[in-house]
């Protein structure tokens, strides 16, 4: 990554693996001053569907010297004030001239991926702050910043209004989130998929926003708010409190990150999403061929085509890719040498989108290894349409392939090298035409022995190990601690719910 600053290697690093290559795009450039001359449009830029994220990071020193009023106004100017110019820069130039977007600064390489119109796109705005982390710490429990969402715009830098370490609400045109190096790293390693982050900013903005006074203590205190509060009616986490209804000045201090470490039910998640992250890989790995145009199987001209389908695998969040990932890879160790099958696997949020997995062993029967591949590709096409004939409710069908595994071992970092067929098919909008070739197809498969009766399991998976909603598990605590209130969400001190 030569050419970068250390700051910039370091979000561009969380970028990767957070929002993969395919869609993370550090410094872009804008060719305003003519072919040859690009100007560098932001620091990170993140294109994924119609969500854009835009990051602009700044390292600047904090002057100790001066008076802390004076010294933070100035400092909050520089890092986030212009932090914020950059932004609306970028957001304008990508509404206004997306043709005109390129990877390097003599312009000759333009973005290969769509960027949407401005009438569909939602834009999230976020400053990331280097040089500040010692004097955060000395002035708050943890390096964060604290937050008090009285303090609104210009108010920020102005050194008779300004809150030193405090951060409130930054509108430029949409709402602008405010992270330190710390925090950035948290969030971005917590929520380190594309779909995940976008949902905690977007409930981080919920609370920043608000009519009602709200002050918070730092970055971890929202993330444990994020994970304790779910919506029982909409299936997922409101970052909203019912409490918080009959409040109207809410003070949120919840002990910080080690409260949210503590927690044992959070330590297994992770040890839990641990096989999640086969996914990213082969999210990665068919992204990598695809941009680096070494794809051997080519149905499209330029990866902008292809990217919407790839996309799909990738709109996943961590829990969704957990079980993926588990459905894949006991499916592939399953399977032993010398056979053939498949998986179906639903989509564990929409049951009307589907996986397929399929195994082919490679045989000396093949007359060449590509010819091999060549008949994997046709099978993995033929069991889509066959399931969809057979279950007329699936909308979207992503089929994966690969080599039967040839001895016994469990599957290793080797599989990528060996290749693996990718296909998404949108089936819709099926006629009589398709049903009828989808049931020749059919027939055929069952005339040579080659579709067996398909067995259904069902299984319940908790985000949480042994969880129901949100945190639900026992949890050791002992002295003071266990006043505290549980974790779970359920509003009750430790003592009286999760404790023991």
């Amino acid at each position: 990554m030569n050419g970068y600053t250390k700051e910039e290697m370091f979000l561009n690093s969380l970028g990767d693996n957070s929002f993969l290559k395919f869609w993370s795009w550090p410094n872009l450039f804008r060719d305003q001053g003519g072919k040859g001359d690009g100007k560098e449009i932001c620091d990170l830029t993140v294109i994924f569907g119609n969500d854009i994220l835009l990051f602009s990071d700044k390292k600047i020193d904090f002057n100790t010297t001066k008076e802390i009023n004076v010294a933070w106004s100035r400092w909050a100017r520089r890092a986030i004030g212009d932090s914020v110019k950059q932004i609306k820069g970028a957001r304008r130039w990508l509404s206004e001239y997306p043709e005109r977007v390129f990877l390097d600064t003599k312009c000759e390489h333009k973005l290969p991926i769509k960027i949407p119109s401005k009438d569909n796109t939602t834009s999230h705005n976020i400053v990331v702050c280097h040089g500040i982390e010692e004097i955060l710490s000395s002035y708050n429990t943890e390096s964060s910043f604290i937050f008090n969402n009285s303090i609104v715009g210009d108010a920020h830098w102005d050194k008779n209004k300004c809150r030193p370490f405090q951060i409130g609400q930054i509108f430029e045109g949409d709402f602008v989130h405010v992270f330190n190096e710390s925090t950035i790293e948290l969030v971005l390693k917590e929520f380190d998929t594309t779909k995940d982050f976008i949902s905690y900013i977007s409930q981080r903005e919920i609370l920043l926003s608000s009519k009602k006074s709200i002050k918070i203590s730092c970055e971890s205190d929202i993330i444990q708010l994020f994970y304790e509060n779910f919506n029982d009616e909409l299936g997922d986490r409101s970052i909203w409190s019912k409490e918080f209804e009959d409040t109207e000045n809410i003070i949120i201090d919840k002990g910080g990150v080690a409260k949210l470490f503590f927690n044992t039910s959070f330590i297994e998640k992770k040890q839990e999403d641990k096989i999640s992250y086969f996914w990213d890989d082969l999210i990665g790995s068919f992204s990598f061929h695809i941009l680096n145009n070494s794809t051997e199987h080519k149905s499209w001209e330029h990866p902008s085509e292809i990217e919407p389908s790839i996309r799909y695998m990738a709109e996943t969040g961590r829990f969704e890719r957990r079980i993926l990932a588990t459905s894949f890879i006991e499916f592939y160790e399953k399977a032993l040498p010398g056979q053939r099958g498949t998986r179906l696997c639903f989509n564990p949020i929409n049951k009307s989108h589907v996986y397929l997995f399929l195994v082919v062993p490679f045989e000396s029967s093949f007359p060449s290894y590509e010819i091999y591949k060549e008949m994997r590709r046709q099978m993995l096409h033929d069991y889509c349409i066959i399931n969809k004939l057979l279950d007329p409710k699936i909308e979207y069908i992503v089929g994966i392939s690969c080599k039967t595994r040839i001895d016994k071992q469990p599957l290793s970092p080797d599989f990528f090298n060996e290749g693996q067929d990718f296909m998404f098919i949108d089936v819709r909008d099926w006629g009589d035409t398709e049903i009828d070739e989808a049931q020749k197809i059919h027939d055929e498969y069952v005339a040579h022995g080659l579709l067996a009766n398909r067995k259904l399991f069902m299984e319940n998976v908790s985000e949480f190990p042994e969880a129901t909603k949100g945190f639900r598990k026992k949890i050791d605590v002992k002295g003071k601690d266990r006043n505290l209130q549980c974790l779970c969400g359920s509003g009750k001190k430790i003592k009286k719910c999760c404790g023991r």
